[in-house]
């Protein structure tokens, strides 16, 4: 097996381990799997409106709108106008939404921490270097600007 073929089914496993993990560590919590990009974007700026969620975890308005409606239904988050521009709403976290959010982004820290265990400092830094290096290949994919290599 290639390199290249060893990397693609790491991909795959980690993407599925990823998802795996979190249900387990998010089960009880009352956070559905989805919910932790955006909880973690409106802690990082309150009052967002979906469109700007979307594209700052990177998926579809409409996957967005789906999870925000699930979310608002359960009192998590509240949706304001726009004073500025009618045309959207804001998204913010309720006090509940809050604590949750808060309770989110220290369980995807656990499970970061649980991905690295065992790993040196310098691994884990040689790891963080790699994987940003990845992401900026990706980014340079997603908007257009990729070799061919």
């Amino acid at each position: 097996m290639s390199n290249e073929e060893k990397l693609l089914e790491l991909s795959r496993s980690i993407g599925g381990l990823n998802r795996t993990c979190s249900n387990e560590l998010l089960k009880g919590e009352k956070i559905h799997f989805g919910q932790p990009p955006i909880f973690h974007a409106l802690l990082e700026r309150d009052e967002q409106s979906q469109c700007d969620i979307a594209a700052a975890i990177g998926v579809s308005r409409a996957s967005v709108g789906v999870s925000l409606r699930r979310m608002e239904k359960s009192g998590i988050v509240s949706r304001v106008i726009n004073q500025k521009d009618s045309r959207y709403n804001l998204v913010s976290l309720t006090e509940k939404g809050r604590a949750l959010a808060e309770r989110s982004d220290a369980l995807m820290m656990e499970l970061t921490r649980i991905k690295v265990q065992g790993f040196t400092p310098e691994e884990v830094e040689t790891l963080v270097n790699l994987l940003s290096r990845l992401e900026a290949n990706m980014k340079a994919f997603q908007n257009g600007k990729h070799d061919e290599d």
